[in-house]
């Protein structure tokens, strides 16, 4: 199944965290890919440290991205080129067939122009060829990659903090 989790409300890394704890319940490998994360935010820091545990040790997370957001407007060679390893990363996982690949932020990768809906889709592809449980999150999800996926759930924003002007909750929102 391909799952994506977009829009611009808050949960969709919540929500494949789930799932991929829901699969390792299980006894299934999963492997998680952040684009533009630097792997520091509270849910992957909790899952290296269980990742010496079973049924955790099936779990691998590889992350690409700086220790600053990455703006849009500023975009430099550097953020294309870990995007490419990032999107490189992914393949090379997809020929090794965990239960669950999750791609979390990609869709952001998209929506920057950082990677091309052809190079998801090609993904996304090779992820059902090889039956694989893919999960996309990001703002940002394409016509094309709607279409292609077999559920979408949009996390639509109502009601924020941020639009307040308060700041971001450790342990709430990272």
């Amino acid at each position: 199944m391909i799952i994506v989790y977009t829009c611009d409300g808050k949960g969709k890394t919540t929500a494949a965290i789930g799932t991929t704890l829901r699969a390792l319940s299980n006894n299934k490998p999963v492997a998680i890919v952040q684009f533009l994360k630097d792997g520091k935010s509270g849910e992957i820091r909790l899952l290296n440290m269980l990742s010496k545990v079973k049924p955790f040790n099936l779990l691998t997370i590889f992350s690409f991205g700086k220790s600053s957001l990455t703006d849009s407007m500023k975009l430099k060679g550097k953020d294309f080129l870990l995007m490419r390893k990032a999107l490189n990363t992914a393949s090379s996982i997809i020929k090794k067939k965990p239960f669950l690949l999750v791609l979390d932020e990609i869709l952001v990768a998209l929506r920057f122009k950082l990677l091309t809906e052809q190079d998801i889709i090609k993904l996304m592809d090779n992820a059902r060829r090889e039956k694989i449980h893919l999960i996309l999150t990001g703002r940002g999800a394409s016509k094309g990659i709607v279409e292609k996926a077999d559920l979408v759930t949009k996390m639509q924003n109502t009601k924020h903090p941020f639009d307040k002007g308060l700041k971001a909750v450790k342990g709430i929102d990272y």
